[in-house]
């Protein structure tokens, strides 16, 4: 339950900044409260990394991207595969020391089809 919680805090963190470079419109108490179920959801059986900000913000858009498909539709398109070079998500991914490819890659791991 604490590394749930510890995880909560680091995501929140993080969170609004992704908000803010993706230019997302619904409200990051929405966003977090989404975020909140996903964690629960979680199991730890290690202790949490000991990650930077920037790697924060990468699974806080992998997760918000997974919750798109699911939960939050309003967010497909920040998204999209069809994305491409100059988009909003492909300038903070940049940001953050990876591409779109990868980013894609990564969100496979759920397995998101559009």
């Amino acid at each position: 339950v604490q590394q749930r919680a510890a995880v909560a805090n680091l995501l929140a963190q993080a969170l609004p900044l992704v908000v803010e470079q993706l230019a997302i419109k619904v409200p990051v108490s929405e966003l977090n409260k989404q975020l909140h179920v996903l964690i629960r959801t979680f199991y730890m059986s290690r202790p949490l990394p000991a990650l930077q900000l920037h790697h924060w913000q990468l699974i806080v858009g992998l997760m918000l991207a997974a919750l798109s498909a699911w939960q939050l539709p309003v967010l497909r398109s920040v998204f999209s595969r069809r994305q491409g070079a100059g988009s909003q998500l492909d300038v903070m991914l940049k940001g953050l020391g990876t591409d779109m490819d990868s980013f894609m890659a990564l969100l496979d791991l759920f397995g998101i089809d559009e």
